[in-house]
């Protein structure tokens, strides 16, 4: 499966609790329900770094904020 990018992160944290949590948004999702966000995002995401370098996470649990 091809990756693509959903989303730019804004915050990438850790807790003992819930593991690493990533924050991000993308203005062209708001319109999308978060059932086909959850969809889109799948079991796995890779994070890139500024420097170029990837991270690969196994996705837990996704927490999608809408009005």
């Amino acid at each position: 499966m091809e990756a693509k990018m959903l989303f730019g992160v804004g915050l990438v944290f850790e807790t003992p609790e819930f593991g690493t949590i990533v924050m991000g948004a993308n203005e062209e999702l708001d319109e999308k329900l978060p059932s086909k966000i959850k969809e889109m995002i799948g079991d796995q995401i890779i994070i890139k770094k500024m420097d170029g370098e990837e991270q690969v996470y196994g996705v837990v649990s996704i927490q999608i904020n809408h009005l």
